[in-house]
């Protein structure tokens, strides 16, 4: 029995969950061409710092120059772990993003990868630093980049897009829920005028009705004579 009530109420907040992570905004060409762009930027960056990190790729350090690095500089123990941890997160989450798929839940990893990245190393150089560790400035620019694809999510132009529209997941323009109830707000008011006329128009109508003389009563009006002619003989 608790399987059988729970299962539904399970079944509905998942698919709920669904539609949360993948939900898309219907938005002008423009700004999905934006939203491509900017996640195809994010991307590549973290595509070459992750490969750079599980694969030694780009001349850069590996899993083992990594670690080393987390151990002695980042102050992160086990190096090893913390090392593929943020590997498979950057490129992980760089390929998620160019693709479009699941990017709200590869954006905010994202996001906490530079925020961690701040506090155990770049932060303590200030902005914009010449020494080693370097500045802060390249992990807070990327922080924001990846909270505000967490935020809007990757527009029409994604894998999250197709899922959305499968989903029931894809929502309108707020200008254009504002413009459908404007119209709404004017059909209504504009019923509501049409019936108050007909309802003074069929008053009028009544009391025209009311007022009218019947023939009988024109007929007697009409053999009594005015007081200005005289009668004949």
């Amino acid at each position: 029995m608790t399987r059988t009530i729970r299962s539904p109420v399970v079944k509905r907040n998942g698919r709920r969950a669904l539609r949360l992570l993948f939900s898309v905004h219907a938005a002008p060409v423009p700004v999905d061409l934006a939203m491509a762009a900017a996640r195809v930027a994010l991307a590549w960056i973290f595509i070459y710092y992750g490969a750079g990190k599980l694969f030694a790729a780009f001349n850069e350090a590996g899993i083992h120059g990594t670690a080393l690095y987390f151990d002695n500089v980042a102050h992160l123990h086990p190096g090893g772990l913390f090392a593929v941890v943020a590997g498979v997160i950057e490129f992980g989450g760089g390929v998620a993003v160019a693709l479009g798929f699941a990017v709200r839940l590869a954006g905010i990893a994202l996001f906490g990868d530079m925020v961690m990245a701040m506090i155990t190393v770049t932060w303590a150089t200030g902005i914009n630093s010449v020494t080693t560790p370097p500045g802060y400035q390249l992990n807070l620019a990327l922080a924001v980049l990846a909270l505000i694809v967490t935020l809007l999510g990757g527009g029409r132009l994604s894998v999250d897009a197709i899922i959305a529209q499968r989903l029931g997941a894809t929502r309108p323009r707020p200008e254009l829920e504002g413009r459908n109830l404007l119209g709404l707000g004017t059909a209504q008011r504009g019923g509501a005028e049409l019936q108050a006329g007909t309802e003074t128009l069929s008053s009028i109508s009544r009391t025209c009705v009311k007022h009218r003389p019947t023939t009988k009563s024109r007929s007697s009006a009409e053999s009594i004579p005015t007081s200005g002619t005289p009668g004949r003989t």
